[in-house]
């Protein structure tokens, strides 16, 4: 099972980038029961502390829902443009976001792959091939959003 702190970490950094307007949900998927959505609002807590094992979706004082969190437990987040902007169900993931200086992950892909870096624009911005999981330094780009894309997984990282 991963680590709460792996879940909490994209969820403060996912609510940290979302943007002033539109609607953005949260779907919670899990093997074996149906997908829940919930909109993010002022109101809405993810508690990850409070039951070992579990992460607690509080929409308000009465009304609460509990999923356990496994391996196979996915976070997507979304917003009205149609972006995903994370989806936590990977093999490969980053080990520290936000990043300071290098791109540093949690596992290597089964063979070598061509690792990008693009700007939330589209804008492709550094290009790794023959990628085998070893750190990329990032320390030129300019603090800000930015998506890493290996194997058509996206992954979305903030640059300090």
């Amino acid at each position: 099972m991963k680590h709460p702190t792996f879940y909490a970490s994209l969820l403060l950094l996912a609510v940290s980038a979302l943007p002033a307007m539109g609607r953005t949900t949260i779907t919670v998927s899990g093997s074996g029961s149906d997908d829940a959505v919930f909109d993010v609002t002022d109101g809405l807590v993810i508690d990850f502390a409070s039951k070992a094992g579990s992460m607690v979706m509080k929409e308000s004082a009465t009304k609460e829902s509990t999923f356990a969190i496994t391996d196979s437990s996915v976070l997507t987040f979304r917003t009205e443009s149609g972006v995903a902007d994370i989806t936590a169900n990977s093999a490969i993931a980053l080990r520290r976001n936000p990043v300071e200086s290098a791109l540093e992950f949690t596992a290597a892909p089964e063979s070598a792959c061509t690792l990008h870096v693009y700007s939330l624009q589209g804008a492709a911005l550094l290009t790794v091939a023959d990628w085998q999981g070893e750190s990329v330094d990032v320390s030129d780009l300019t603090p800000g959003l930015y998506i890493v894309n290996i194997n058509n997984q996206s992954i979305k990282f903030y640059k300090k």
